[in-house]
């Protein structure tokens, strides 16, 4: 913010900001506290969009980054389950190696069981945690595979994590809830084959949310100018200093004028009390007594 040099110019802009204002002295006090108010409601309105945004995008990165660990792991691990898949086989169990969801036999109840898939992002300090939680929870029935994402603009660095487990009748509700109870997204994995097209759809909308923060964070920038800017009388001698500094100078002058004048007695049908004032401006003052 650029400073007023001296009193002087102080005194200068703030007669600048009450033209433009067309108020008394008396009342610019209240112009300016209605005008503070309204830009505080701006920025904070611009503020909360801006949040917004920035999670709004944050989120959609956190998706791309578990589907393109995803595309790389799941056909990975297809091949880590190739030997319990040809038991199936032999038992009369139907594979289709282009599924991400591949049909098991469970050889205790002869029934038809799935390969899940749940994935996300959670905080790297929380992932060995998380890692206990599911291991307890499926009793080392499934397999948790994680990978840094690395986001230099991101106050906490994140992991992505894909938990792979045999579906059956609670398991997935449960491993959901344990995954739900970190900081951090879970997100819904589509089938393999639709991945690749998922992964272009997320990339579009980020270029799109990206654009919508960049204008967001433009818009209060140039708003925080305008405010900041003092119109005046086009003298260009002067230097123009922040209305927000003069705002601030205006405000500590009339708390401490009143604090002052608080401190006054009434006696003899008058006030009386001390103040100082610049020995250079004694005759101005005594004039304007």
């Amino acid at each position: 913010m650029s400073q007023p040099e001296n009193i002087e110019g102080f005194l200068y802009q703030l007669k600048r900001i009450k033209d433009n204002k067309r108020k008394a002295i008396n009342l610019l006090l209240e112009e300016i506290q209605r005008d503070i108010s309204q830009q505080e409601a701006f920025i904070q309105e611009q503020n909360g969009r801006m949040k917004d945004a920035e999670s709004s995008l944050n989120n959609l990165k956190d998706c791309l980054a578990v589907l393109k660990v995803a595309k790389d792991m799941i056909p990975s691990l297809q091949g880590q389950f190739g030997e319990q898949m040809a038991n199936d086989v032999e038992m009369g169990g139907s594979i289709n190696r282009g599924d991400d969801q591949m049909a098991l036999m469970d050889p205790d109840q002869q029934k038809s069981i799935n390969i899940q898939h749940v994935a996300g992002v959670v905080d790297q300090s929380e992932i060995e945690r998380l890692r206990r939680l599911i291991f307890r929870s499926t009793k080392g029935k499934s397999y948790m595979y994680t990978q840094e994402n690395i986001d230099r603009n991101a106050a906490k660095q994140r992991s992505v994590y894909i938990i792979v487990f045999w579906d059956g009748e609670h398991i997935r509700e449960r491993i959901q809830k344990i995954c739900d109870s970190f900081s951090g997204q879970r997100f819904e994995l589509p089938d393999l084959k639709e991945i690749t097209p998922q992964i272009q759809k997320v990339t579009q909308s980020i270029a799109d949310a990206r654009g919508v923060f960049d204008r967001t964070k433009q818009s209060l920038r140039d708003q925080l100018i305008q405010f900041d800017k003092i119109e005046g009388d086009g003298d260009e001698e002067r230097k123009t200093s922040s209305t927000i500094y003069i705002y601030k100078m205006f405000l500590a002058k009339e708390k401490a004028l009143y604090k002052t004048l608080n401190q006054m007695k009434w006696q003899n049908q008058s006030f009386i009390g001390y103040f100082w004032a610049p020995i250079e401006q004694e005759n101005l003052v005594r004039s304007a007594l």
